[in-house]
């Protein structure tokens, strides 16, 4: 690590670890502030001492570095990949499933994140199925995943060490990524994995500061036929929104509460952004909005800003890869001509 280097990332997150300044409206709570940029030079892995990595399933020995590592689902692929890690295996969600795995093209296989593969991962099932024999077969020296079931944590650690990391809302993957980077003495990457993402959203901020202004923002998902609006304070995909300058439409006091197409035309949305879930598609979806009068007739509809996304991409995965590629897309949407 240069020292300049190490200087622009102090300077970069200096207001973060000071706490109480705010930048471009990011949830930094989950970031822990004792974290500091580690010296340079970093140890072999034959040399690394055994060191204790809490996570929100209990605490995990890690000992040396760990080269076969095993991601439970798409969070886990997203901050190991963040971190230089390549996983041997790998769980997906089902409906995310482009098919099983068979043909070793990484880059088709894993939704969103197979770019970033150099090989493909061996497929242990879906995130809410993981196969423990698959597992077991790998022989890993780590496993890592979101605490979703914690009850798993027994029967995973009798296999491998197993680092459980919820990461469901806003920006939980950034305190992840930190703790997670202690079982690798890969702080520094984490670091600056952290600052890239600060700088993204300033400069994406700046570029749509005149479009987004003081206009109301629907974000909802739905799966062909209901749907459901995404404007908790600690959901990830609306954080990011808000962290960009968009204003968010909030319904009643429940978290994702559900709406009818009759409903949509009283919430006066500006923008739109629809998540297709389930087995709905962006393509299906942008076709029944087309056919569908209610729907049709939404000023949003009218003026062309309804984006339709994908939830795979905006909701499951919640991670630094993409969120950089969520930063994108807006762009691209809201910005036909940006650079």
């Amino acid at each position: 690590m240069t020292g300049s280097s190490f200087w622009y990332r102090l300077l970069l997150l200096l207001p973060f670890l000071m706490g109480g300044v705010e930048i471009v409206g990011c949830n930094v709570g989950n970031i822990e502030r004792s974290v500091i940029a580690p010296q340079s030079g970093e140890a072999s892995p034959e040399t690394l001492p055994c060191r204790n990595v809490p996570h929100d399933a209990g605490v995990t020995e890690i000992c040396n570095r760990p080269e076969r590592v095993v991601a439970l689902d798409p969070h886990a692929m997203d901050l190991l990949l963040s971190l230089d890690i390549q996983p041997i295996g790998y769980a997906e969600v089902d409906v995310a499933l482009v098919h099983p795995f068979a043909t070793g093209d990484a880059m088709n296989e894993v939704k969103y994140l197979g770019d970033r593969l150099t090989k493909s991962p061996t497929f242990i099932g879906t995130r809410s199925q993981p196969s423990l024999e698959a597992i077991l077969a790998l022989k890993p020296d780590l496993i890592v995943g979101e605490d979703a079931d914690s009850s798993s944590y027994s029967a995973l650690s009798q296999i491998a060490p197993t680092i459980l990391l919820r990461g469901t809302e806003a920006d939980q993957w950034k305190s992840n990524i930190q703790r997670l980077s202690k079982a690798f003495n890969s702080e520094a990457i984490a670091w600056d994995v952290i600052a890239a993402h600060i700088q993204k959203i300033q400069q994406a901020k700046a570029k749509l500061a005149p479009i987004v202004t003081q206009k109301r923002t629907l974000l909802v998902s739905t799966d062909g036929s209901s749907f459901s609006v995404f404007h908790d304070q600690n959901d990830y995909a609306g954080s990011l929104l808000r962290d960009l300058g968009f204003s968010l439409i909030t319904v009643g006091d429940n978290r994702y509460p559900n709406v009818s197409l009759e409903v949509l035309p009283q919430l006066k949305a500006d923008f739109i952004f629809v998540m297709t879930s389930s087995d709905n598609t962006v393509e299906d979806e942008r076709a029944r909005w087309a056919q569908q009068p209610i729907l049709r007739s939404l000023s949003a509809y009218q003026n062309n800003q309804v984006y339709f996304v994908d939830y795979q991409l905006w909701s499951r995965i919640r991670g630094p890869i993409v969120a950089e590629l969520i930063l994108d897309e807006i762009q691209t949407l809201l910005l036909p001509d940006n650079d």
